[in-house]
Order: C-alpha cells, then structure tokens, then sequence
C-alpha cells in the first residue's frame, strides 16, 4: 500500500466538473486517506474565498479555463499549483510526490478546444505503446484537438510509433510511398505540441523512433522555438527554390519558341519573296 502520509501537507482543490463528478469524488478519498488535505473552499462570492485559496498548494482541474485557476491568478500570494488526476494517480503509483512538470500528461491544457483548428483536423493512430503509456498516448492526442483512431487506415494523418517495426509501421510506409500520408513520428511531437500549445511540424520528430528518444532528454522550449523557426525558413527557402524553377521553366519554354520559330519566319519570308519575284516576271 502506499505511503499513508504521502500528500500531508498538501491542500487540495479538485475541480472536475461536468461528467468526472464520480472521478472528482473517488480523488479526494484517495488524497484524504493518504494524508492530503482537501480544501473546503465555499462560496466563490464569500469574503473568506481568497484567503482559502491561498492555502492551497494544488489544483486538480481539467483545463486552466476552469474559474478556480483564473481566481488563483488573481489572488495575490496564491501560489497553487495546477495539475491534472494523472498527477495524483502517479504519485500513489510511485508512492512519492512526483515532480508536476515531469511529465506532459501531469500538465492541464490551456483549454479544452485543442491547439488549433488545424490540429483538429487531424486522425492520429500510434503502434507500440501498451498499457498504461498507451491511455496516456490517447489522452494526449486527445488534448490537442485531433482524433485518436485506434486502428490505422487511410483517414489517418499520423501514426506515432515506439519502434520503426511492425504491420502498423510497414503500412504507413507503403501508404507513404503512394500518398505521402501518413506522417511517422514519436511520442515527442504529440507531447511539444501541448508543451508550446503549437502545431509543430513533423520533420523534427520523424528520425527517431520512440523509443529512441525516451533515452534522450526532453528539448527544451526555447530549442524548439528555434527549430521550428529554422524548419520554416527551410520550407519558405523549398518554396522559393520551386518559384525560381518555374520561373527558370517559363523563361527556357520561350527560349525554345523562339528559337523553333526563326527557322519558320525566314521560311515564309523566302517564299513570300519568291512569290512576289514571281509576280513580277
């Protein structure tokens, strides 16, 4: 069993509104039996509601839209910090208080609506990853908006892999070669996405496998705001280079017209003349 004094010392707000009210409930069971203390916080329009808040070390929420992080961000003093129930579930797990930002899972996304509109427009199947890192692959996909498909077809735009092997694998390569769909990436470019609330490109996070890359530490997000800026200026460079090939094309494809139709032009001059020499006689 765990740790019967594991969370003393925390306060614990938990927020799960709308469909997780059992998940809320069975939360605050586990954080009280293992020490925690759950914050009674009452009436949001009460006098006493600020000060409580500022006893409060974390936040169990679903999303930082939720009312409860805006007012913490208001209160002065307030240094609650925001997790989700992955956090908790971990730390029994470990039996230990787990760093917060160890993990991308432990983080609550900025909203509930995805990164962007373009993310959700995406199907993302992942190969490779088993139990318990597998719901996380899915609530993390999940998280930015695009679908998660548990089977890999041709609606699928990505397939996230832990090894370059398998049916999965060897079929995405196939469709690759044929539709240049699906992108093959880690677990990494799910995870960056969240971290910068961005839609990164692919080309970082297509070399290595995921398992490759669980060896190596995470990039730090000033470095992937660099690469991201060099991997687009490397697109706008492609697509100069594709604009200057054409240009290159439309000036040859005159060159050629001009040089096939001198030989015509002084055809018809000669006959012309010929004609009126002709005429003449």
């Amino acid at each position: 069993a765990a740790d019967a004094r594991l969370f003393e010392g925390l306060v614990v707000a938990v927020d799960l509104s709308g469909d997780n009210k059992t998940v809320e409930e069975e939360l605050k069971v586990d954080v009280a039996k293992l020490g925690g203390v759950i914050a009674d916080l009452g009436d949001p329009a009460s006098p006493s509601f600020d000060a409580r808040l500022k006893e409060v070390t974390h936040m169990v929420v679903l999303d930082l839209e939720r009312d409860l992080v805006k007012r913490a961000k208001q209160v002065k003093g307030c240094k609650a910090v925001a997790v989700t129930e992955w956090w908790i579930d971990r730390c029994i797990e470990k039996r230990e208080l787990v760093p917060t930002d160890s993990e991308v899972v432990f983080s609550p996304p900025r909203t509930s609506a995805g990164v962007s509109s373009e993310m959700s427009g995406l199907v993302v199947c992942v190969t490779g990853y088993s139990g318990l890192r597998r719901h996380i692959m899915r609530e993390l996909v999940c998280r930015t908006g695009a679908r998660y498909s548990g089977t890999l077809n041709r609606s699928c735009t990505h397939l996230v892999c832990y090894r370059y092997d398998g049916d999965k694998y060897q079929t995405a390569r196939k469709w690759q070669g044929a539709y240049s769909a699906p992108s093959i990436v880690n677990h990494r470019w799910v995870e960056d996405c969240l971290r910068t609330w961005t839609y990164l490109s692919e080309p970082i996070y297509e070399d290595k496998c995921g398992e490759e890359v669980d060896k190596e530490p995470v990039i730090p997000l000033h470095e992937l705001v660099k690469l991201e800026v060099e991997d687009s200026e490397e697109a706008e460079d492609a697509v100069m280079s594709e604009e200057e090939e054409e240009a290159v094309f439309v000036v040859r494809k005159r060159h050629l017209l001009a040089v096939s139709i001198v030989p015509f032009l002084f055809g018809l001059a000669a006959w012309l003349l010929a004609k009126v020499n002709l005429a003449r006689a």
